[in-house]
């Protein structure tokens, strides 16, 4: 018997890993803006920051592998939604 590939399943996770990768891919390019202007750094804190972002990606990434074998894919991805919606419910409820 042949399975459908698109599912609503499957479109709802390919929508929820959109959104969370196009959010952390727009933080990018907004972050050194953000030091400069609002936290008033220099270009030096720039690279200190994009450093430490992009250190802790590539840190993050066995221990996130080895959650998903151990916790389950599906819980895994439930908790990451959950941390990446929890500060944009905050902004929205703040400006509100």
């Amino acid at each position: 018997m042949k399975q459908n590939l698109w599912t609503k399943d499957f479109i709802l996770i390919c929508l929820a890993n959109l959104m969370i990768f196009t959010s952390f891919y727009f933080l990018l390019p907004t972050l050194p803006i953000f030091v400069t202007d609002v936290l008033k750094g220099d270009e030096s804190n720039v690279g200190y920051i994009i450093g430490v972002l992009s250190l802790t990606a590539v840190l993050v990434r066995p221990l996130s592998g080895f959650a998903l074998d151990v916790i389950g894919r599906r819980k895994v991805l439930l908790l990451a939604l959950i941390a990446f919606s929890w500060p944009w419910e905050d902004i929205i409820l703040s400006q509100a």
